[in-house]
């Protein structure tokens, strides 16, 4: 009688605990469960707020505005494209229009295809964004009152930039100047503004 009851005991306390493991286990399940699924969830926001960036970036303004299709291709070849597409910028480019390349010489435009001189075309493009946000209505009001305003390009160089007329032009240190044309084209990192010259090519 003993042993039953000691029997009847311990499949008590097993059966007990067995219940706890179990309802710990199915607590437990479900809390690993919705922290991988957050996490997942998160990293697909993530996803997707990183494209459309890249989506409404200044490469991707630069591959659906005409005028800029040269930039835009030269861009490809020098291996910049992450810094239009993913970095966060701010950034305004100057960007030559395609009549603007066109108009270089043969020798500069076959230098500028040459594979081998990719840093060169890196360079040169470099020297036509700015890191600053600027719109051509800040540039514009900040000349009124300043006469000459000088922007660092990334490639390192100095432009010039000052009213000529009721025209915003931007001259590079080799004289060359670019006149303003279409203006304020807005991306997610910065802005595109054309010009009619390719500046800093030497």
């Amino acid at each position: 009688m003993n042993t039953f009851r000691l029997f009847l005991a311990f499949l008590m306390i097993s059966l007990t605990f067995g219940s706890c493991k179990n309802e710990t286990e199915t607590k437990e399940t479900p809390s690993s469960a919705v922290t991988k699924d957050t996490s997942e969830e998160t990293k697909k926001t993530e996803e997707a707020q990183v494209q459309k960036k890249v989506a409404n970036s200044l490469m991707a303004k630069l591959m659906v505005t005409p005028e800029t299709k040269t930039f835009m291709s030269n861009a490809v070849s020098a291996g910049i494209t992450d810094i239009l597409s993913k970095n966060e910028g701010p950034y305004t480019l100057v960007v030559p229009s395609n009549e603007a390349f066109e108009a270089l010489p043969d020798l500069t435009k076959d230098q500028m295809a040459n594979p081998q001189h990719k840093e060169s075309l890196a360079t040169i493009l470099k020297n036509h964004i700015v890191e600053e946000d600027l719109t051509s209505a800040a540039l514009l009001q900040s000349l009124r009152t300043n006469k000459v305003r000088t922007l660092k390009t990334m490639g390192g160089a100095d432009l010039m930039v000052y009213l000529e007329g009721s025209d915003i032009v931007f001259k590079d240190s080799k004289g060359v100047i670019g006149k303003l044309g279409k203006s304020d084209i807005l991306a997610s990192n910065g802005k595109v503004h054309i010009i009619d010259a390719v500046l800093t090519t030497k």
